[in-house]
């Protein structure tokens, strides 16, 4: 769709856009695209936070496919352990789940939506965009909009509860 280096800001404009010129459709897939590019970035970058490296954050996130998924490991990952409807807000996740249905049924073929309700829920999943972008900003330090942090080397296991004997 587009790359993240052109940040937050042109993104929204982009997707601003395709609403005016009446690419209702278009624009609500573009949405959820950037909502679901942006749990998927913070993720990773939470997973470096982690301790695991870059390599091992790819390769878990491979295995983490769909909004739902993303849903059920982040409090595994959340420094607090809060999950991510708790953290985005409820309303918010409200208007982005059945975003998602919207957006796969539209890309998938299984039906047409009319225009106006495509508006109206792109609308709802830009608003809801901005509140994540504003909670993972100060939270995380990190909104999914730079370059990751990069970890080569593991700092998982500097404490272990299971002792492992050297041999």
């Amino acid at each position: 769709m587009y790359p993240v280096k052109l940040g937050y800001d042109v993104a929204i404009k982009r997707i601003k856009q395709l609403l005016r010129n009446g690419h209702n459709a278009e624009a609500l897939i573009t949405s959820v695209f950037t909502v679901e590019k942006v749990l998927r970035r913070t993720l990773k970058e939470l997973m470096v936070s982690a301790g695991f490296t870059s390599k091992a954050a790819n390769t878990l996130l491979e295995q983490i496919r769909g909004f739902k998924n993303i849903k059920d490991v982040w409090s595994c990952f959340d420094p607090a352990g809060e999950s991510l409807p708790t953290i985005v807000g409820n309303a918010h996740w409200q208007t982005i789940s059945p975003s998602v249905t919207m957006r796969n049924k539209l890309v998938h073929g299984d039906r047409v939506y009319n225009l106006a309700e495509c508006k109206a829920q792109a609308e709802k999943v830009l608003k809801s965009l901005e509140k994540i972008e504003k909670t993972f900003q100060p939270r995380y330090g990190y909104s999914g909009w730079k370059a990751f942090s990069v970890r080569r080397k593991s700092k998982l296991h500097l404490d272990p509860r299971v002792k492992i004997n050297a041999t």
